[in-house]
């Protein structure tokens, strides 16, 4: 299913559903289950309250609003705003210098993943685990917790990725624990 560039505010009731919108800003809300979302032409506002699906936007600033358990979302390169109240989701976090994304919820109290495969992969890092501290890092406040990513390792320039909104203090062996590497 193809959603047009005028069509600002789609309703995808079915479950199991393949969604494209290449162009135009959008509101979404998918009320199935199972639903493949590619919605990478603006800026999206897209809600999924019931699971199993998969939400990938673009460059535009989103925001996704996101329940149920077994979603994966991928705000793109934008300033996006994310916002889970569901359990054992995943959270694909962006490459150093290609968007940020604010995220709300008790993402590590509901067992959600955070994927750090693509922003690695644009790293240096060789996968070695121990060397791991020199790419990312976890600065807390008491409150936020902040993810950023060095592109070369210890003493490169590094980019905030995602911030944790009412995390509380964490670090790095926190946010591992409830990462895929």
């Amino acid at each position: 299913m193809t959603i047009a560039a005028d069509n600002a505010n789609a309703v995808i009731p079915d479950s199991g559903t393949t969604i494209s919108a290449t162009a135009g800003d959008h509101t979404i809300l998918l009320s199935g289950t199972n639903n493949v979302l590619s919605a990478t032409g603006g800026t999206e506002y897209v809600m999924a309250f019931h699971g199993g699906n998969s939400i990938t936007t673009g460059a535009g600033n989103d925001t996704i609003r996101f329940g149920g358990s077994g979603n994966t979302i991928d705000g793109g390169s934008g300033a996006n705003h994310l916002e889970d109240s569901g359990s054992n989701n995943t959270i694909v976090l962006p490459s150093g210098g290609n968007g940020t994304d604010d995220i709300y919820g008790s993402v590590f109290q509901n067992g959600d993943t955070f994927d750090l495969r693509p922003m690695l992969a644009q790293t240096g890092w060789n996968g070695d685990p121990s060397a791991l501290g020199d790419y990312v890092s976890v600065n807390s406040n008491g409150v936020d917790a902040t993810i950023s990513v060095s592109r070369t390792g210890a003493g490169g320039a590094s980019y905030d990725v995602a911030t944790i909104r009412d995390a509380g203090s964490i670090g790095l062996d926190a946010l591992l624990s409830h990462s895929l590497v």
